[in-house]
């Protein structure tokens, strides 16, 4: 067939359908529109059946639209089920298509209905009814179906009610709907169908909503199988009041403002909406949430989807503040969830110029985040603000696959939490992914918490410098470089790398270097990982000092951590832990009741599980320090032991000044409390001291003495001793010394010194004494006869408060110038001891013994730290008997007195006042068998004499005279007596008169 013959037939065809329309349109014009009442309960009925409702016509009137035909009726009422009016229409318009020929089919090109009364009604069962009339697919689609088939449905001004029997909610009304449906011809092809809409509703809105959009169908009956999208405005709307018939993907409780959204559905559905939103006074609730999320304004775009199982909800350009105080602007962002791999999915990707995140964690508690981030959220805290983040994350719920970050942070702030360390007030910028990541920090006035490692958290004036970390296979590697931090505590840089081994332990390779820190809050550096008894030490003993040159290394495998051997040593094989510093200026306490130790510089080693302080300068308690070491065998010890080795220098009166002010004072048991001293020493001590019981402190030492001096003391009757040398060797239990070389009473003597379990200091001595230093020592006028030098031994028992002396000597090579029977030759030995007992601690008494010749016993008190005699007892040639009552009683049997001898001894006296004891004699009895004076013997002569008031009272009875005498020290002293008789003696023939003598004041 040729084209000129399929024209001619197309022709024929076209020239066919036209006179078809003619004849058609004169049908119209002439038979059926003159009488059109006529076909008005015809139409009225095909109406009835065609929509399967009961419907009457009030009035048809017909017109002409050019060459279309116009039919317009009036007053139409469509009944229900039930016979009730269920739609009035006042006036419907329709306009006949030409194109109803070729369809076969009635077909409008237009119908527009005026001011209908409508009523949409849901009922339980989930059916729509329009007018009564089923729009759910389930009634006879033929109606509904011819009216989609139209090319221009339009509504004016009508008034709509909607009742939802299922949600039970109540009517919903639209006023003044004007709505309108388009199926263009190429369209309509398509089963595309185009739809607006324009209504001001009964609630929620004062403004008109404006709804258009288009929807794919056909037939009513497959409403499952209809698609579309929906496109709405709204102004000065409160969202929240549609609650009742529209369900939201939120639990809206309040929110008013401009909206306009995009609605795509299907299957029955909405799958899809896309809303910009510029709200205010939002309140949104969870279902997790009794208090209700209010963000006070938001604008911006919100998008969520559920299609093909992936649930979404994105945000762009949106700005919003939150009643919390949270504000976002210009954010942009999503959240996915799906299932990939029969495993929950996540999709989130978020940018934001300012986020704080103080405020964040109060919000998240509105959204559903995975549980185990919410404990990280909870746990970590964090606070401080966020600029320029841009986050991204996706893979499975609880164990992303990848993610990515970048932001720039300020105050940033974060508890320890899981292992994860804590810090405050950050600075800096940070990118990550799930392979790298780098974190920048120039941070002021930050706090770091390295809890679970550190007690405290760390200042820091200034932290700067870079933190980087990969993923290297299935491990990471953290590194540190050159990060300086400066604080009150510390300053210097660290430069470090950890590495994460999934396999095998972590490996770390730190090294810290620091010029300067302040020893007091070295406490703050101190791991956890020691004991308790060790920290209290640290705490408690290092109590100032400056600390400089300070190098920290730690190397090795985390696992052979503290990298020692099994005997507790470092083992450089496994790995090093070491930091070293210069301490000065410090002050450390040993231990209690130990002086502390000041002004000292040493070198601090800590190693491994040990510490060690050496040093070779500082003080204690005036003495010098010239060496000593600290050691803290093992640190984190269930029992640690400190020991201390120290050697100090120092003026003697130094050294008895620490031992009075030590645990050393406990073993001299007061030896040492009134000492004075002089001279050089030198201390050696050694402590082991358990930090978790402190006072089982146990400790030994030697104080070495130069060139010493001691001292006397007449209260305990200790001489000085002078030229001391010798070595005082002490323990927490005992004292002791042997050997100790010294001077005493001017001459050598050595002593030994030990102390007894029962706290009993004893001293054994021995040495030579001369007269020239008896005198000395004791100037009294009765020691001026002796002359000489002789050995002498003796023993001091010290029992705080007593002190017991005992000295003996056979007095040889030591001359006694005396008239007889006390003269004594120098060759001559004549055993003689002095004893002191105390027997409290306020008083003694002195026992003297010179061969049996003469016993003294004198009874003494102290009173203000000065002893006095109370009573007291001498005996010659007899024991000493002590008196009833204060004073001194001499009791003497004696042979033969030479008088004469005496009275020469007492004339050749230094002084006639001197001071020899006697006035302290309270009584005298004297028992001569021959007195021999002025050359005459006097015989059986019995002498008591007694203080009086004007000298000294005496009863005399011998042989040759009896009566009474006084002296009188007036005037040089003289002797009245009234004698009952007196004979006097004749000179004896051999002897020659002597020359007068002077008789000098006795008393």
């Amino acid at each position: 067939m040729t084209i000129k013959t399929i024209l001619r037939w197309l022709t024929y065809l076209l020239l066919f359908f036209v006179a078809l329309v003619i004849l058609c349109a004169a049908t119209i014009r002439f038979f059926i529109f003159p009488n059109i009442d006529q076909y008005k309960n015809t139409i009225a009925d095909y109406a009835s059946k065609t929509i399967d409702r009961k419907v009457s016509i009030g009035e048809i009137q017909t017109g002409w639209h050019h060459l279309s035909p116009q039919v317009t009726l009036s007053n139409i009422h469509i009944y229900d089920e039930q016979n009730r009016p269920a739609l009035f229409l006042k006036q419907i318009d329709t306009e006949l298509s030409w194109l109803s020929i070729g369809m076969l089919d009635l077909r409008l090109s237009e119908l527009t209905a005026h001011e209908p009364t409508l009523i949409i009604r849901r009922t339980k069962e989930n059916i729509f009814y329009l007018a009564g009339i089923n729009i759910s697919g389930r009634g006879n689609p033929d109606f509904a179906n011819w009216l989609l088939s139209q090319s221009h449905v339009s509504i004016l001004n009508a008034e709509v009610t909607y009742i939802d029997e299922l949600r039970q909610a109540p009517p919903l009304s639209l006023h003044q709907l004007d709505a309108s449906l388009s199926n263009a011809a190429w369209r309509s092809l398509l089963g595309r169908h185009q739809f607006s809409m324009n209504a001001t509703p009964s609630i929620g809105s004062s403004t008109p909503i404006k709804l258009d959009g288009y929807f794919i169908g056909r037939n009513i009956n497959k409403l499952a199988d209809w698609y579309g999208e929906i496109h709405t405005q709204l102004k000065d709307t409160d969202l929240a009041t549609w609650r009742p018939w529209i369900n939201y993907p939120i639990v809206l409780q309040k929110g008013t403002g401009n909206a306009e959204a995009r609605l795509h559905f299907s299957h029955l559905t909405i799958d899809k909406v896309d809303a910009d939103l510029n709200m205010k006074d939002i309140s949104i609730v969870t279902k997790d949430q009794e208090n209700p999320l209010t963000i006070k304004h938001m604008n911006g775009t919100l998008s969520w989807s559920n299609i093909k199982n992936r649930q979404s909800l994105s945000a762009k350009n949106v700005d919003f503040s939150l009643e919390n105080g949270m504000q976002i602007k210009a954010a942009n962002g999503l959240f996915a969830r799906s299932t990939k791999n029969n495993k929950p999915w996540i999709e989130a990707n978020i940018s934001i110029n300012q986020l704080q995140l103080d405020a964040l964690k109060k919000t998240l508690l509105y959204f559903p985040v995975p549980e185990q981030w919410s404990q990280y959220i909870d746990g970590l805290s964090p606070s401080g603000d966020i600029a320029a983040l841009k986050a991204s994350i996706e893979g499975d719920a609880n164990a992303p696959e990848k993610y990515d970050i970048a932001a720039k942070f300020n105050q940033l702030s974060m508890a320890a939490y899981n292992k994860i360390p804590g810090f405050s007030k950050l600075t800096g910028e940070i990118t990550a992914d799930q392979v790298h990541g780098k974190l920048k920090l120039n941070t002021a006035q930050a706090m770091i918490d390295l809890k679970g490692i550190l007690r405290w958290p760390i200042p820091a004036n200034q932290l700067t410098g870079e933190i980087t970390w990969d993923k290297r296979n299935q491990d990471w590697v953290i590194k540190a470089d050159e990060v300086y931090i400066t604080s009150p505590h510390i300053t210097g840089t660290v430069n470090g790398l950890y590495e994460l081994n999934h396999e095998a332990s972590d490996y770390i390779d730190f090294k810290g270097k620091f010029s300067k820190a302040d020893a007091k809050t070295a406490l703050f550096y101190y791991p956890t990982s020691l004991s308790e008894d060790t920290l209290h030490w640290l705490d408690t003993s290092i109590l100032k000092g400056d600390l400089s040159d300070i190098d920290v290394v730690i190397k090795g495998k985390t696992a052979d951590f503290p990298f020692v051997d099994k005997y507790n040593r470092p083992d450089k094989k496994l790995g090093i832990l070491k930091a070293t510093a210069t301490l000065s200026n410090a002050l450390i306490d040993y231990g209690q009741d130990w002086p502390p130790v000041e002004d000292l510089t040493t070198s601090m080693l800590f190693e491994s599980t040990r510490m060690e302080l050496n040093a070779k300068k500082g003080r204690i308690l005036g003495q010098k320090i010239v060496s000593s070491h600290i050691e803290i065998p093992q640190l984190d010890a269930d029992w640690p032991i400190l020991k201390a080795i120290s050697v100090a220098e120092s003026p003697v009166t130094e050294g008895i000044r620490f031992v009075n002010n030590s645990p050393v004072k406990k073993v001299t048991l007061g030896f040492t409390d009134n000492l004075k001293t002089a001279g050089d020493a030198r201390l050696e001590l050694e402590l082991t001291v358990p930090l978790q019981n402190v006072d089982s402190t146990k400790f030994k030492g030697a104080y070495q003495i130069k060139n010493g001096t001691i001292f006397a003391d007449s209260n305990i009757g200790m001489p000085q001793l002078d030229h001391l040398n010798g070595t005082l060797r002490f323990t927490e239990s005992n004292l002791y010394a042997q050997n100790i070389t010294t001077e005493v009473a001017g001459g050598p003597a050595q002593f030994n010194l030990s102390t007894d379990k029962d706290k009993t200091i004893r001293i054994n001595a021995s040495g030579n004494a001369t007269d020239a230093g008896i005198k000395k020592e004791f100037p009294l006028e009765i020691l001026r006869p002796i002359q000489g030098q002789a050995d002498w031994n003796g023993e001091i028992i010290i029992k705080k408060p007593l002190v017991n002396i005992a000295i003996q000597s056979n007095l040889v090579g030591m001359k006694i110038n005396l008239p007889t029977p006390f003269n004594k030759a120098s060759s001559e030995a004549i055993p003689f001891t002095f004893e002191k007992k105390q027997t409290a601690p306020n008083e003694d008494s002195l026992l003297v013994h010179y061969d049996k010749l003469l016993s003294a016993k004198l009874m003494r008190t102290e009173v203000n730290n000065q002893y006095s005699i109370e009573r007291g007892s001498i005996g010659i040639n007899m024991p000493p008997e002590l008196p009833n009552r204060r004073g001194i009683l001499l009791n003497a049997s004696l042979d033969q007195v030479d008088a004469d001898e005496w009275l020469t001894y007492f004339n050749q006296g230094t002084s006639a006042n001197g001071e020899n004891g006697a006035n302290q004699i309270n009584q005298a009895n004297l028992s001569i068998q021959t007195l021999n004076i002025f050359n005459r013997n006097i015989h059986n002569l019995k002498l008591t004499a007694q203080p009086s008031a004007n000298g000294i009272a005496m009863a005399i009875q011998g042989q040759e005279i009896n009566g009474n005498a006084e002296w009188i020290n007036a005037n040089n002293g003289k002797i009245i007596a009234n004698l009952k008789n007196l004979t006097i003696p004749k000179i004896p023939e051999a002897q020659e008169p002597v020359q007068k003598k002077e008789i000098r004041r006795l008393a």
